[in-house]
Order: C-alpha cells, then structure tokens, then sequence
C-alpha cells in the first residue's frame, strides 16, 4: 500500500455547442475516483486544459464533492486567440487540495462553441490505495544527491482526443546507466500538446502527466514546482532498467503531431 499519483483524461472532439456537454474519458480511464483505503484521503490537485478555436468552460463535479451541477467552474481562453491552438492553459489555483471520494462518480462538462474541439486533463493524489507499488520523491530528498540532469528525447505521436501511440522511454535516445535511478523533473516540447503521460512499473502502471507547454518554465520543471506546491513528494524516480517498459504517450485537442519532446531527468546518486 502506498501514495499514488494518478491522471484523467476528458475530451470531446466537435462540440455540440450552446450548452454544458459531456466529456469522454480517454481510452482506458474512467471518471470513477479509485477505491483508496479506508482512513485515507484524495485530492484532485491540479488541471489543464484549452479549447483549439474559441472560449470555453468547465465543469467538475459530483454531489459529494461540491454542488453536484457546476462544481469546479473553470474557464479557458480562446487557442486561436492566445497563440498555438493546442497550448494547455493551466486552471486550477494553487496549492488548493479538492477532496474526492471512495468511488465517486465525477461529473465532467465542457460549454463552448459548436464544432470546437476540448481537451481537460487533471490529476488526483491518493494517500495510499491498496497494492500501489510506487516511487515518488520530494526536491529536498534529491537535491544533495543529483549526479547530473540532463534531456532524453522521445517521439510520441499524439492522438486526436484521445492518448495516442505509446513509445518507450528509451526508444530513441538509450542514455540511462544500467542500475541508475532517474528523477523525472519535467519535460520541454517544440509543439504544444495537451498531455505528456508517463506510465511504468516505477508509477505503479498508473499514468502520471503534465501539460506539454512549449515555455520551458512551465513544464521543464514540473513534477519539481507540484511538489512544492503542494509539499508532497511528488516526483516521479524511474530506474534505467525500466526504461523499456515505461511508456511515453501525448494528446492533442485535434491535431496528430509527433513533437519531439525532451524529458528532464536527474541522475541520483546510489
């Protein structure tokens, strides 16, 4: 047993427009809050998201963590307005812990323009959920033992509202030492991409992402700037030898691009 951090997805790609909408899931995630241990707690942490052509809000909701109608009201800007159509603005203030609860159904909508396509992407933290077999850490645990930091690149090709083709973290750049263990700090993009998702036996099998913005003090230190945010350790620690089975996967609102994305590692100490 043991913290878990973990992610969802919601999208729609053609909204009906005029009203709030349901979103879908991304494949293989469901808007069900898992079934954490009794006496512990869950929190949703953080969210982004962006609409590719106009204005848009969202919803998150259920009647056991808030109103049950609007919830969380959160609002977008317009991608075509602001810059590149597929850059995810973060939402949600922080440090602000929204509890969740034991199997709680959430309630995710989007109001926005008709034909626009939207993408919601947040993360929720359990204190500790039965089996979870996971390596988090905090800046301040690392930090006297970082032997050097450094980018691995990866390739993934996005999906279009949906999580795309996964690659593995040593697909096309095979730097890491055999035994090491790597502190995920972040990740810098040359295309913005909605979600960056990062899944493998080091996050127990639970997808860990972050925004895929293309400003590098956004997203280049980011599981850095969320564990300080909240004081929780919240930076993921990947051993080399799993690199070939820890998998790299991004979404976009519409577009299918294949970004060359940069994963910030630091190498610690043994």
């Amino acid at each position: 047993m043991g913290a878990v951090l973990d992610s969802i997805l919601a999208v729609k790609a053609g909204l009906t427009g005029g009203a709030f909408e349901a979103l879908t899931p991304g494949t293989g995630d469901t808007f069900t809050i898992r079934d954490y241990v009794k006496g512990s707690n869950a929190y949703l942490l953080e969210v982004w998201g962006l609409d590719d052509t106009d204005v848009c809000q969202f919803s998150i909701a259920s009647p056991r963590m808030n109103d049950g109608q609007r919830g969380l009201f959160l609002s977008v800007p317009s991608g075509a307005a602001i810059g590149p159509a597929e850059e995810p603005q973060i939402l949600f203030p922080g440090p602000v812990q929204v509890p969740v609860y034991n199997a709680d159904t959430l309630r995710v909508q989007a109001n926005g323009t008709a034909g626009d396509n939207v993408l919601l992407d947040f993360l929720v933290y359990y204190e500790d959920l039965e089996g979870s077999n996971v390596a988090f850490t905090s800046w301040l645990n690392i930090v006297n033992s970082i032997e050097k930091i450094f980018g691995i690149e990866v390739q993934p090709t996005c999906g279009a509202a949906d999580y795309g083709v996964p690659v593995t973290l040593d697909s096309i750049d095979d730097r890491l030492e055999a035994d090491k263990r790597y502190a995920l700090l972040g990740a810098i993009t040359d295309t913005p991409v909605g979600v960056i998702g990062i899944t493998g036996p080091d996050t127990g099998r639970y997808r860990v992402t972050m925004p895929g913005k293309v400003d590098p003090t956004m997203s280049g230190d980011w599981f850095v700037q969320l564990s300080a945010k909240y004081g929780l350790p919240l930076i993921p620690v990947i051993k080399a030898n799993n690199a070939g089975s820890t998998l790299i996967d991004a979404v976009q609102a519409a577009a299918g691009d294949t970004p060359t994305i940069s994963l910030i590692l630091a190498q610690l100490a043994d």
